[in-house]
């Protein structure tokens, strides 16, 4: 069986983090996976790259995986209307199964979040072309308060909100869909009948950081906080990670702790998380940003930081599941 998996890209992230804590499991559950392609926009994090695959190999010997980047399968630039005929045999060639496998599936992830809406309407027909399941994960919505994702429907030639709804949840006998939050089941399963499914995110038996982790990372963030405690918001700075009002929280709150955020930003966000850095240091607020944005390898763990904190701040306006959440508990972190 040939497994292939698709997301835009492999930065750090909620969706990154299912894929890599669920892929192992679907493989024991599935039958004969003898080849596993990754089907990517943007390929940047060789470290978790090879992590992966090598957990793969201990787990499978025999099993090939292959990684793919193709530009046009990653987030689509305003006004993409279609992918290249170059693109498409790529994504022919891939989805036929090799002559080594009997048949195909496509895990694919988070297409609902409209950030490549040709690529969202081209994967059913293609995946039916060449005998392949197609398996649609739902992570997020493109109209769960991102409504600016509309302005790229009518950009792609789509002239109701009935026709998105249609691209955004296909049916077909070889296609699946399965939700994250067990609220989004309801709509599914009214759009797409028995195909719909609940799969509640991989959680593995959670590994607490050792004590002397929690030191090293005491130490780590106290060089980047002058010492003072620390509010963690384990997030990317992103608009819809609300951090302005956990930056406000804190001062209210807690006015000497310094808010630690974790991840990067995104190129289009740039420009508003900049501004709140400016107006954080124009009123002396302490804030200390995206402190593990480039540097993951060589950083404290996420959860050894969250340990090595006061509390943990997750003000996020939308998640699809929110990690954090269990983790500080599973810490004993007030969130």
């Amino acid at each position: 069986m040939q497994l292939l998996v698709f997301h835009y890209h492999d930065r750090p992230g909620g969706v990154r983090e299912v894929i890599g804590r669920g892929l192992p499991l679907l493989m024991e559950r599935l039958d004969g996976v003898n080849e596993v392609v990754f089907l990517m926009g943007e390929l940047r994090d060789a470290g978790w790259r090879e992590a992966l695959t090598a957990r793969l190999k201990r787990q499978s010997p025999s099993v090939t995986v292959r990684w793919v980047e193709d530009r046009e399968w990653g987030y689509a630039e305003p006004g993409f209307r279609s992918l290249s005929a170059d693109s498409v045999q790529r994504l022919r060639d891939w989805l036929h199964p090799s002559p080594t496998a009997r048949w195909s599936v496509l895990w694919a992830h988070n297409l609902s979040v409209g950030r490549n809406i040709p690529l969202l309407r081209a994967l059913p027909r293609l995946c039916k072309d060449a005998g392949a399941e197609l398996w649609l994960h739902h992570h997020d919505w493109w109209w769960d308060g991102r409504w600016q994702r509309w302005r790229d429907w009518l950009a792609a030639g789509v002239a109701s909100l009935e026709e998105a709804l249609a691209a955004t949840v296909p049916v077909g006998p070889q296609l699946r869909h399965y939700a994250v939050n067990l609220a989004d089941l309801p709509f599914l399963q009214t759009a797409a009948g028995d195909a719909a499914r609940w799969v509640g995110n991989p959680l593995p038996a959670f590994r607490p950081p050792q004590e002397a982790e929690v030191r090293e990372a005491r130490l780590w963030l106290a060089a980047r906080t002058g010492g003072r405690p620390v509010w963690l918001a384990p997030v990317r700075a992103l608009r819809r990670k609300n951090l302005a009002e956990a930056l406000l929280l804190t001062r209210r709150l807690a006015p000497d702790a310094c808010l630690v955020t974790t991840g990067g930003s995104s190129a289009e966000e740039a420009a508003g998380w900049n501004r709140l850095r400016t107006a954080a240091t124009a009123k002396g607020w302490p804030l200390a940003p995206q402190v593990l944005a480039g540097m993951e390898a060589s950083a404290p763990s996420v959860p050894a930081l969250m340990a090595a904190s006061e509390a943990v701040m997750i003000t996020s306006l939308q998640e699809g599941f929110g990690l954090p959440w269990l983790e500080a508990a599973a810490l004993g972190r007030p969130v």
